[in-house]
């Protein structure tokens, strides 16, 4: 089976100044994979590269054995699916959910019926509970409500590849919880995911991989069990004892 996704010598140099260095990773079907490293690591521009939304001059970014640049805006649209910080302003929460289909569908196009029974299954698994037809403009909700349409809003049509820059970060804990049950059923159906973290415990308790990020640079990248303790205060030069408070002691509870 090929790989998913795949960076050779890729180089990121925006004014000149390089923020990606020779990036070699290759990403396989079926897995969880955290993007971490300390502020200013690369890890945004990392999944942003991975998208296809920069303009990468040095290397190569493959999409299953095809170089990304070959896709068109449809491919790439059915291909991969982003989560990250965008504005929405002057849209409501339904126009923003629909907004993820109009690369497939066309613009203006109201959702299936079986695109409103995968959206409801999303608001019951993540807990959301919104009034789809709400008129109110969608910056007046909070952020975490707001995060988490996006979130359903990349969900709502399957996709090979899934990128996911901070998805938690401003969740609550029981919907961060609730998020990881998604993404490792969503790797589980085979799909490849890549998501930025900058909580440790909450990475370790939901991937199967991590990429440590370093200056732009890949300073490991494979089982999370290679994130020690040494590696951690390393990279971000504090300490992690070797036990303690951990994310996969938590669960969900009705």
């Amino acid at each position: 089976m090929p790989a998913t996704l795949e960076f050779e010598q890729v180089l990121w140099a925006p004014r000149g100044v390089p923020l990606l260095k020779n990036l070699t990773a290759t990403f396989t079907p079926g897995s969880v994979t955290a993007v971490v490293g300390p502020n200013g690591a690369g890890k945004s521009s990392f999944l942003k590269a991975a998208a296809g939304f920069l303009n990468i001059k040095q290397g190569r970014i493959l999409w299953k054995g095809k170089e990304q640049r070959f896709f068109g805006h449809r491919q790439a649209a059915n291909f991969r699916h982003w989560c990250g910080s965008e504005d929405e302003d002057g849209l409501t929460v339904r126009s923003v959910v629909e907004a993820g289909v109009y690369p497939l569908a066309g613009r203006w196009q109201s959702l299936t019926e079986a695109q409103l029974q995968r959206l409801k299954e999303l608001g019951t698994t993540l807990e959301v509970l919104l009034d789809w037809n709400d008129p109110r403009a969608f910056r007046s909700f909070s952020s975490g409500e707001r995060r988490l349409v996006h979130l359903i809003r990349t969900f709502l049509l399957p996709a090979e590849l899934y990128l996911l820059d901070e998805p938690g970060a401003p969740l609550d804990l029981r919907h961060r919880l609730l998020l990881g049950n998604l993404l490792r059923q969503t790797a589980a159906q085979g799909a490849t995911l890549l998501v930025s973290y900058h909580d440790l415990a909450e990475a370790l308790s939901v991937a199967d991989h991590v990429i440590v990020l370093e200056r732009g640079q890949v300073k490991i990248h494979g089982s999370v069990k290679e994130l020690t303790p040494e590696l951690i205060k390393s990279v971000w030069r504090v300490q992690s004892p070797e036990t303690g408070w951990t994310w996969a002691s938590l669960e969900t509870k009705t």
